[in-house]
């Protein structure tokens, strides 16, 4: 395990780990992937780092428990305990899941958004403190949060869980060159790391980056530099590649012949194909065109006449067919209208399909918004507010999607919307169905008051994410797993 660390741990809690993962030592032979630790993962929230392995990435969040001593309870929502008593965790609360998730979120946003698919990711959440064990509920193992001691061993099985692919189809793993790209992306100096010490970490060599983004905004700047994945190879500086350009055709390698009298001589008159026109030909050549015109318009006057005659009925019937005429006409007219309201097409994205059913966009973010999130907007003001419902399948039943993108005028006005509408009972961005934009096959607004939530930042937009079963029913774990899936959504204009 190649361990990196840049700045100095917070608190003690965090040495303790630091010092626990030290003890695994580099090469794939003891327990191969990537830690990077740091006081700058704070911008994303309560974390301390994350964790790669060729199968995925994992944000890590260090949480120390004092004042307690037994086995550790641990649920996604509700407080944890030990022993059955409420704990109360070393940053602050009693349950760190939530906090942690959104950084989750953040960190997922800033690599999608720097031209890296960071894929499914989960955290890892490590209790430093007298903890005998940590049991987390049955139905939420592999629902995105794994807790585990600070111990050799269970921080290791920890590390294989939390990164390891849980939702099905091919396998994308992580390479040299794209653990080098997304740790420049999150803040690290990736030009420090040498590529032979990650391929000893068990990530298969490549110069260029495997996984890019599929979004319109994956920028070049996020490819790792050839230049430094070339170090292992032995050439020298001569063969750099230079620019290609397409070969000519093998044809025109081949050289003229000295013989060859083409180019030397006049053609004769006996080997030319078209005699050259006579001097007297080309004085007459107006009068030639002109009477090709001429035989020309005789040709289409004789046609046009043909077709009246063939076609030509009763005053009544023309009269007629001049009224189905432009009732043809204004209707290609509407369909060319209808043409910016048909459906979009179905957005495919980590295994759901989801479809856009309605679209809004209004510069009156306050007035559809509510709770302190409405008293923030009227006071911070906003550039314009996106709003879209979308239809997908979960389980087996049809979910439906709430997503609004609120664009607001600075970075800081962002983090600010961003941290209220994170904490419970803020209120939040009317979604289209509280406003009554119903579209056929949706259900009422009610659905959403038993809905999972998710968010993310980007620069000065943030974006909320409701999803929930149409029949109103308790979410799923993958009810949940679909909220941080539509974070990838592209909304499009009906």
């Amino acid at each position: 395990m190649l361990v990196l660390t840049h700045g100095s741990p917070d608190d003690a809690a965090q040495k303790r780990f630091f010092e626990t993962i030290r003890q695994y030592g580099p090469g794939r032979r003891n327990f191969p992937g990537l830690i990077v630790l740091g006081d700058g993962f704070t911008r994303f929230g309560p974390i301390s780092g994350v964790a790669l392995t060729a199968e995925g990435i994992a944000v890590i969040g260090v949480q120390e428990i004092p004042d307690a001593s037994g086995y550790l309870f641990a649920p996604a929502r509700g407080a944890w305990t030990v022993g059955g008593r409420l704990i109360h965790l070393g940053r602050g609360g009693s349950n760190p899941v939530h906090e942690t998730d959104t950084a989750v979120k953040n960190v997922a946003a800033v690599l999608r958004k720097r031209g890296i698919d960071p894929g499914y990711m989960q955290s890892l959440i490590v209790v430093d403190g007298d903890i005998s064990g940590v049991a987390q509920p049955e139905t939420e193992r592999s629902s995105g949060v794994v807790v585990v001691r600070t111990h050799q061993d269970d921080i290791a099985d920890g590390i294989v869980r939390a990164t390891s692919q849980t939702t099905g189809g091919l396998k994308q793993l992580w390479t040299s060159a794209d653990v080098l790209a997304a740790l420049r992306i999150l803040g690290y100096d990736g030009s420090q790391v040498p590529v032979e010490a990650l391929t000893n970490e068990g990530f298969p060599y490549s110069p260029y980056v495997l996984r890019p983004t599929s979004t319109e905004d994956s920028p070049v700047a996020a490819v790792p530099e050839h230049a430094q994945a070339r170090l292992m190879g032995h050439g020298s500086a001569a063969d750099a590649p230079t620019e290609h350009t397409r070969p000519n055709p093998r044809v025109a390698a081949v050289p003229l012949q000295a013989s060859a009298p083409l180019a030397v001589s006049e053609p004769a008159a006996a080997d030319s194909l078209l005699d050259a026109p006579e001097e007297d030909d080309i004085h007459r050549s107006p009068f030639r065109w002109l009477a090709g015109l001429a035989a020309l318009a005789v040709l289409i006057a004789a046609v046009v006449f043909g077709a009246q005659w063939l076609f030509s009925g009763s005053s009544d019937k023309s009269a007629g067919n001049g009224g189905s005429g432009s009732n043809t006409s204004q209707g290609a007219g509407a369909s060319d209208g209808a043409a910016g309201t048909t459906t979009p097409a179905a957005q495919q994205i980590d295994g759901l399909a989801f479809q856009q059913g309605a679209y809004d966009q209004t510069a009156k973010c306050a007035t559809f918004s509510y709770g302190e999130i409405k008293s923030l907007l009227t006071q911070i003001g906003c550039s314009g507010l996106t709003r879209a419902l979308y239809l997908t399948d979960v389980d087996g039943k049809q979910v439906v999607v709430s997503v609004a993108d609120v664009k607001l005028k600075s970075d800081g006005d962002a983090a600010k919307l961003k941290s209220k509408v994170d904490s419970d009972g803020t209120g939040n961005v009317n979604d289209l169905l509280r406003d009554g934009v119903i579209p056929k096959g949706y259900p009422s607004t009610k659905v959403f008051d038993n809905a999972e939530y998710a968010s993310s930042i980007d620069g000065q937009t943030v974006r909320i994410v409701e999803t929930a079963f149409t029949d109103g029913g308790d979410p799923s774990a993958n009810v949940n797993k679909a909220a941080d899936v539509a974070l990838k959504l592209k909304i499009d204009k009906q």
